[in-house]
């Protein structure tokens, strides 16, 4: 699910009925001036364009789950009318008018921002406040960075980033493309500024027009192939960079000041405008180019989006006429409400009744309910603040003290961290340090002391028909984290994390994923203080040699970059030589082949991967075992999920991971090597896997495990390697003191 742009009429551009009063202030200069490009021409079928696009963003955060290419299309409209209401101006007038401007922009961005963030504060508190403190500071974070218009950065740098599995449980996620186009407008400000101060007042109106227009093209250029590079580089920071965008927003000022001049015939007018709309609607039914954006792929609906205007020009009464229409308009001129509150309404079912899924009927509903806040929106509270802006400069100012004081508020108002509760436990709250800075990382003396006991509490979880108030929480927060996550990207062998004794007599190595990286607190605990563990892990790179995409993103770049990470592991490990090298990978590989091999054929290709990678190791006097992955189950679980109708806290073993457990299993016993099936320490006789074990949440989302829970399994986890690798030397055997 992407967030869009602020894609609203009242985004700090120029309105409909704006451009229309523009457009008949001079009649007698209107064919001049923008055969000129010194006027820019009435231009409904934007709002239709705007219309187009919300659609296509709300559509892709309820069902597609990818890329729509709406978010290009509003900073390409948006790009387009900001140059209306501030380039132009200054081309025909040779004055900026800053102070006008930016009274302009604060009337028409500030107060909507306001009851937006303001509502999700205020009502994100009275529900959360009591039983999901963890949540509500995450919210009260992110409410606090886009209040300040900084949301994008805090996404890019502090959190997951907009490929989040858990971005829906933030209800203002999707302030960061209001926060970045608040960036572009003030970036464009500047520039004018800096040309009115090199050409003067003095200059002709030809002459500012051909300075913008080489100083736009050449902003354009620099940041189109830094967002290339970006993407290719990093680009869930890409996505979210307003320097890597800013070429969208120039290209819709470019069409602004050139496209008069770009006037096809009208039947290459009707075909090219056709075509556009084509490419803008098509982009997120064609596949997932997620990976790609907004790099090269974002030319596309850039380019859609370009051709759409090209050939409205024309007057063909093609895609123009369409999107021209008073339905269209009238949906364009409450995109930016639309906009607004759809996400938090799609955010408040995730969070209340842990909802990931939405049928069509879920989302109808959803967009049916903004729509409605939208126009109230507009209407009572937008419209009426922004004809007292008018009257009196006061209005933009109070909005900004508001929004800024909302802001620091958030921020200021944010809980401190704290443990979740455990009924058996009240140890200390989980450290969430680098397993490099402190080895001595969790103090768990009600580690479960042997699978009989274990299976006893999984069964009794399993039954619950309430969950202990302390634990109803989402597993994904700070305090629940797995350990070893800050160490699953961009590591080689070279630079591999360790956690214990670097000096220690003996090495265990753990290869796979990143839900390897989860095994990393049970692992070391089974093994004890004799024992260093290596990390030998990569996100999405798993432990059997076969190729599959990152997350099911499509991204041929990644398969390479994973063989050779493999191999790099592979090399160390041999090299090396440790005691035991652990295999496990997560169980959500099998549906990311790059072959698109499903059922049998996937499992008999995790196979065949799975004994080539123990093939290559098996020269080693190390001892492998391999592990299962933890079985599915719920990302979350909170007091809705008891409620007549709510979802179950608790999910059955599903075939997929049944099959890579046989897949694993016969490639284990091909190889003479011991498998451990770890199904029991989280699932019934029956197949239930609840989502927490004797008042512990067990996973941080669907498959990584906590941290606390991991270092709870770790006596079930020593008594299998023993089982499975007997001759292992200095294993810990003390279940009566901690384990560290």
């Amino acid at each position: 699910m992407r967030p869009a742009p602020r894609p609203g009429t009242d985004d700090g551009s120029m309105t409909v009925a704006e451009q229309s009063a523009h457009a008949r202030a001079a009649p007698s200069a209107d064919a001049a001036d923008a055969a000129a490009g010194f006027r820019a021409p009435y231009r409904p079928e934007l709002e239709g364009l705007r219309a187009v696009a919300i659609l296509l963003v709300a559509a892709s955060h309820l069902w597609w789950g990818r890329i729509s290419g709406g978010i290009d299309v509003f900073l390409v409209v948006s790009g387009y009318l900001i140059t209306v209401t501030l380039v132009i101006r200054w081309i025909r007038t040779g004055e900026v008018g800053a102070v006008r401007y930016l009274r302009s922009l604060g009337g028409r961005l500030l107060p909507a921002a306001l009851l937006v963030i303001g509502t999700v504060v205020a009502v994100s508190t009275v529900l959360l406040a009591a039983t999901r403190p963890a949540l509500l500071g995450d919210i009260l974070r992110s409410s606090g960075w886009a209040a300040l218009f900084g949301e994008n950065w805090y996404l890019a740098f502090a959190t997951g980033g907009y490929l989040d599995a858990d971005r829906v449980l933030n209800p203002v996620e999707h302030f960061w493309a209001l926060s970045m186009q608040v960036q572009f407008y003030l970036v464009w400000l500047v520039l004018v500024a800096v040309l009115a101060a090199v050409v003067g007042r003095r200059s002709t109106a030809q002459r500012r027009m051909r300075l913008a227009v080489t100083a736009i093209a050449v902003v354009a250029l620099a940041s189109w192939a830094w967002c290339v590079v970006e993407t290719l580089r990093d680009q869930p920071v890409a996505y979210l960079d307003t320097s890597a965008r800013i070429w969208e927003f120039a290209v819709g000022g470019l069409l602004a000041l050139l496209g008069a001049r770009l006037v096809p015939g009208r039947v290459l007018g009707w075909i090219v405008g056709w075509f556009g709309l084509a490419m803008v609607v098509g982009l997120g039914f064609l596949g997932d180019f997620d990976p790609w954006f907004p790099g090269i792929a974002s030319l596309w609906p850039v380019a859609g989006t370009a051709l759409v205007l090209i050939g409205a020009n024309a007057a063909a009464g093609g895609a123009e006429r369409l999107l021209g229409s008073r339905p269209f308009v009238w949906l364009g001129g409450l995109a930016f409400g639309l906009y607004l509150w759809h996400w938090p309404a799609i955010s408040a079912l995730a969070i209340l009744q842990n909802r990931r899924e939405f049928t069509v009927t879920d989302g109808l509903t959803i967009v049916l309910a903004a729509l409605i806040a939208s126009w109230v929106m507009k209407h009572a509270f937008e419209q009426p603040w922004q004809r007292w802006g008018r009257r009196t400069p006061w209005a933009a100012i109070v909005a900004a003290v508001l929004v800024v004081a909302l802001g620091v508020g958030a921020l200021v108002a944010v809980p401190p961290a704290f443990p979740a509760a455990s009924p058996t436990s009240s140890e200390t709250p989980v450290d969430t340090e680098s397993p490099t800075d402190d080895p001595q990382y969790l103090d768990a003396p009600d580690v479960f002391p042997d699978a009989g006991t274990l299976a006893e509490r999984v069964a009794a979880s399993a039954e619950w028909e309430t969950l202990p108030d302390g634990i109803l929480a989402d597993a994904d927060s700070a305090t629940t984290a797995y350990l070893g996550e800050e160490c699953v990207h961009g590591t080689t062998w070279a630079t591999a994390c360790t956690l214990g004794d670097p000096d220690a007599e003996h090495t265990a190595v753990i290869v796979g994923d990143s839900v390897a990286a989860s095994w990393l607190p049970a692992l070391s605990n089974a093994l004890g203080p004799a024992w260093r563990v290596v990390l030998a892990v990569q996100g999405a790179c798993s432990a059997a040699a076969v190729a599959a995409y990152y997350d099911r993103q499509t991204d041929p770049a990644w398969v390479a970059q994973c063989a050779a990470i493999r191999a790099d592991r592979e090399a160390g490990i041999v090299t090396s030589d440790p005691e035991l090298v652990v295999l496990t990978s997560s169980s959500r590989t099998l549906d990311r082949l790059t072959s698109g091999a499903t059922g049998s054929e996937a499992t008999a290709e995790w196979r065949r991967g799975m004994e080539e990678s123990l093939r290559r190791l098996g020269h080693v006097s190390s001892q492998l075992v391999v592990i299962a992955p933890p079985p599915l189950s719920v990302a979350s679980c909170g007091s809705a999920d008891f409620e007549p109708g709510g979802t179950s806290c608790r999910v059955p073993l599903t075939p997929e991971w049944r099959e890579q457990r046989a897949a694993e299993s016969a490639a284990a016993a091909a190889m003479g090597v011991s498998y451990v099936d770890t199904s029991p320490w989280f699932c019934t006789p029956a197949g239930l896997c609840p989502w927490a074990v004797d008042g512990s949440v067990a996973r941080t989302d669907t498959h990584h495990l906590t941290k606390e829970f991991s270092a709870r399994l770790a006596a079930v986890m020593r008594t299998s390697l023993l089982e499975a690798a007997p001759g292992l030397p200095d294993v810990g055997t003390r279940l009566d003191a901690p384990v560290k």
